[in-house]
């Protein structure tokens, strides 16, 4: 499949092996940002921070250069959609954090006759790690890599059947995460009838396989080093409008473990989306859900996460847009998997964000960008708590 990938990226950067399509976007870019951290290591006000990183100060600025190329091209009834980007981030205070950035995203949006299409994509990015749950002053850097195939076929004007593959890894540099390395596939299948005006209602069927190649298990493990996860989704999408369009998914999944089944359960997923454009200047979505995510904590498998977020986009003229975002999430700690015969409540934690920002375009091949945005966690653990404020100025050229 890589192979294939690499094929659509030699074919897109050959100038001689098709003929452009007026559109058709092949654009370096430059860019430079800054960003001011109040509390980069997400400390708690309780932590002594001298004792820790050896620094009184919990701010930072963070100067990141960063170079790419995007290229949008369309051949025929394919369409190519590649970015890549190099990017160095440097700090002032907390230097040892300093490292190289990584961002590649390739995609084929493939399309056969009339009646079957679908995708072909890989996506690599390396990135540092966050703070939020890990304390100390170590860059531990985090490699993602996915690679995916979707097909979809139109067998009737109304009904529409899918099928798609995934493999997804993540690795950490520092051998104190290691533990979290992960693998997996995942296998897919879908079916949606769909209406004229483009809504769609159907149910997706989802089989995942797990690996932790780092954990070794034996009789004194109290975390697996494997899972099978199984889901029965049901999908309703309705575009009741130009306006106004309402997306809800819900369903069953259940996780069971290649060794301890204490720690499987099962949940009811569930996600709702709104989305309303009243003109074309302006949008606003709001999602409200409650999902369950596995825990390798003593004293807890699974833990439960219900919230909303609220996103606006506002475009007054057709150089500047300002944005806002807000989102709250509660996490509740459930299903102690008996390994200790202690207890204690489980752990709960309240996370609120939002971020204002400023997007102004001076020319066609320059963005300039402002933003203010804070992030706060309240949690039952001690010394868990956190608050940080952040502002950013970034401009980008485009050659």
């Amino acid at each position: 499949m890589s192979r294939v990938i690499v094929f659509c990226l030699l074919v897109t950067a050959y100038p001689g092996s098709a003929v452009a399509l007026q559109g058709d976007t092949f654009s370096p870019y430059v860019s430079t940002t800054y960003l001011h951290d109040s509390n980069l290591l997400r400390i708690d006000d309780e932590v002594d921070l001298a004792s820790l990183t050896g620094k009184d100060e919990r701010s930072d600025t963070v100067k990141t250069v960063a170079t790419g190329i995007d290229v949008d091209w369309e051949y025929s009834r394919q369409r190519f959609l590649i970015s890549v980007e190099m990017n160095e981030n440097t700090f002032s205070r907390f230097d040892t954090l300093n490292y190289q950035g990584r961002d590649v995203n390739a995609r084929w949006n493939w399309q056969f006759g009339n009646h079957l299409s679908g995708v072909l994509g890989q996506t690599y990015s390396r990135s540092l790690a966050s703070f939020a749950d890990i304390r100390g002053v170590t860059g531990n850097l985090r490699d993602q890599q996915r690679t995916f195939i979707e097909v979809d076929w139109l067998f009737h004007p109304r009904w529409q059947i899918g099928l798609a593959y995934s493999e997804y890894s993540l690795e950490y540099s520092e051998l104190i995460q290691q533990n979290g390395d992960t693998e997996s596939d995942t296998m897919e299948v879908n079916l949606f009838y769909l209406t004229p005006k483009g809504s769609r209602v159907g149910m997706e069927l989802s089989k995942k396989n797990g690996h932790y190649p780092n954990r070794i298990f034996n009789n004194t493990s109290t975390v697996d080093n494997g899972y099978d996860q199984e889901s029965a989704l049901a999908i309703f999408d309705w575009r009741y409008s130009l306006k106004n369009r309402i997306r809800v998914q819900s369903g069953y999944v259940e996780r069971t473990h290649d060794h301890l089944p204490q720690r499987d359960y099962e949940a009811i997923n569930s996600r709702i989306n709104y989305t309303w454009v009243p003109s074309v200047k302006t949008q606003l979505d709001v999602s409200l859900f409650k999902q369950t995510e596995p825990r390798d904590d003593l004293l807890a498998s699974v833990s439960e996460n219900e919230g909303m977020s609220l996103s606006a986009n506002w475009a007054p003229t057709a150089k500047l847009t300002l944005s806002g975002m807000y989102r709250t999430e509660k996490q509740k700690d459930l299903d102690d998997p008996g390994f200790l015969l202690i207890t204690r409540p489980q752990s709960r934690e309240q996370n609120d964000s939002y971020r204002l920002s400023l997007s102004y375009k001076p020319h066609q091949r320059v963005d300039l960008m402002a933003s203010y945005s804070d992030e706060s966690r309240d949690s039952s653990q001690a010394q868990s708590d956190f608050d940080a404020q952040m502002i950013s100025i970034s401009a980008m050229i485009k050659m």
